[in-house]
């Protein structure tokens, strides 16, 4: 059996008052890696225990199978209305899949499952005419209850036109000081061009936005930049298009990663395996577009790339999500967005003003509140995005006055040279550098001015009164002689 945390079983008490005090369809808001489907099988388990039936709708396979095997965990008799799995109508909670519920009951044989207490996963998907029609047709007379982290549609408007309540459990910020998930750590490019990309419907129109990032010099900025930030970190990219995914996994493939990409047309059987050896260590990155945004599960998993602009914040709280769970050895997560949506949405543990209302967006109230408070700058010495203090909390870095603008180098998260870095470098960070420079250079057969030259350009003079001593590179030198080797390998293909 698995013991609730102290929130959960506060939230399900918070979720019980709602409907005592009249609500027939409560909304519940748990951020993602908060356990939402731990909450709802104490609810269920709850309900059985009264002599009630549960349906438990969800949207994908992956959900269906999740939501299976924490029943079984909770001991929970359960049937899985869904293609390939044996119907029983029998058992007191159904799990289903919406398409399969949808075609069946299109039969005039088929009836729909009684049930007392609805579950709808992913709510924010709930306010879709397939969703409705099943809810309104069959399940007037039951208790609807849904489950998201995110509780509004693409455009940002509420659920209110399903929900008639909204229960909200702990915030990120509040379930990150508890330990039951990680801290983030924000890296961002300068955001890319879309203003010639349409918006449609909340969010940028997919064949356009393909098109604008699905290019070379981009693409190769994320693997560089992945390389220099990331390079010893299991790693989910989201892709703005299939074709674009398939073109990031062959890149960082082509830079000796372990790649692989999936999508919604992957077969089954495929798509399970590459999860799988994710989860095992076997692939290092998994590119991806509009697969593992919801109800995924991996927390070893430490870092996100985010290759796909959205307007829609719902959206970018599901990506950034992934990685927040927590794992053994794993102290923080990394966020490289490479789409502008940090300074779109803000941080994943900004405070969200969460509304039912179909008339308002919660990114206009949430823009309204953010008015008072610290502009968000991106570090010109390493990428790290925060929020406007002296200097960078991640390396020290002190901006120039507006009247010194630093130069930029093409590709980089926004790297500097030329006069004083404002990094303060100490003697052993310096010796660190130099050590491992010198230790690649041994391995690859380089002269020791290959070394020096190296350490110049990144700490920005050359090595004197260092030890010569060679050390093997850890996986940070390593990261960033693949991303200058992948930036130097750009220009000599532009100068071609």
């Amino acid at each position: 059996m698995v013991e609730l945390r102290p929130y959960q079983s506060e939230t399900i008490r918070r979720l019980r008052s709602s409907v005592a005090s009249g609500a027939k369809a409560p909304c519940l808001q748990v951020p993602t890696g908060g356990g939402k489907t731990i909450i709802a099988g104490g609810v269920i388990s709850s309900a059985l225990d009264r002599g009630r039936r549960v349906l438990f709708l969800v949207h994908r396979r992956e959900l269906a199978h999740q939501t299976s095997e924490k029943l079984d965990d909770l001991g929970v008799p359960h049937g899985i209305l869904m293609s390939g799995h044996e119907t029983r109508l029998h058992e007191p909670v159904q799990i289903a899949s919406i398409q399969t519920l949808a075609s069946r009951l299109k039969r005039e044989s088929f009836r729909a499952p009684k049930a007392d207490l609805v579950i709808v996963d992913e709510a924010h998907r709930s306010a879709s005419p397939q969703y409705r029609k099943i809810l309104e047709n069959h399940y007037t007379d039951a208790v609807v209850m849904g489950l998201t982290a995110t509780p509004c549609r693409s455009d940002g408007t509420g659920l209110g036109v399903v929900f008639d309540d909204l229960v909200q459990g702990p915030t990120v910020s509040e379930l990150t000081d508890m330990g039951y998930l990680v801290p983030v750590r924000y890296f961002a490019p300068e955001q890319p061009a879309l203003d010639d990309v349409e918006v449609r419907g909340g969010d940028y129109v997919e064949t356009q936005l393909a098109a604008a990032m699905d290019k070379a010099d981009l693409t190769g900025d994320i693997v560089s930049n992945w390389h220099r930030l990331a390079g010893d970190r299991q790693t989910v990219v989201f892709a703005s298009s299939v074709a674009h995914s398939r073109h990031l996994a062959e890149r960082f493939r082509e830079t000796g990663v372990r790649a692989e990409h999936i999508d919604g047309e992957t077969f089954r059987e495929e798509r399970d395996d590459i999860i799988r050896r994710v989860k095992r260590g076997d692939v290092q990155v998994l590119c991806n577009c509009l697969v593992t945004t919801e109800g995924w599960d991996a927390p070893e998993v430490s870092c996100a790339v985010l290759a796909r602009p959205t307007k829609s914040l719902g959206l970018y709280l599901q990506m950034a999500g992934r990685v927040l769970r927590p794992a053994s050895g794993k102290d923080d997560a990394l966020i490289i967005d490479h789409s502008g949506a940090v300074y779109e949405h803000g941080f994943v543990d900004d405070p969200q003003d969460w509304t039912l209302s179909s008339k308002e967006r919660v990114q206009d109230r949430k823009k309204e509140r953010e008015k008072k408070e610290p502009a968000r700058v991106t570090c010109d010495s390493c990428g790290y995005v925060y929020q406007k203090k002296p200097a960078c909390p991640n390396c020290g870095f002190v901006p120039p006055k507006k009247t010194e603008p630093p130069e930029v180098e093409d590709g980089d998260l926004v790297e500097v040279n030329g006069k004083k870095t404002a990094r303060k470098w100490t003697k052993p960070e310096k010796q660190r550098w130099y050590s491992m420079l010198l230790g690649y250079a041994q391995n690859k057969g380089y002269k020791d001015g290959w070394a020096a030259h190296k350490y110049r350009e990144k700490v920005g003079v050359w090595p004197q009164g260092l030890d010569r001593s060679p050390v093997q590179p850890d996986g940070e030198v390593m990261g960033w002689i693949k991303h200058i080797q992948i930036r130097d390998a750009k220009r000599r293909e532009k100068a071609a």
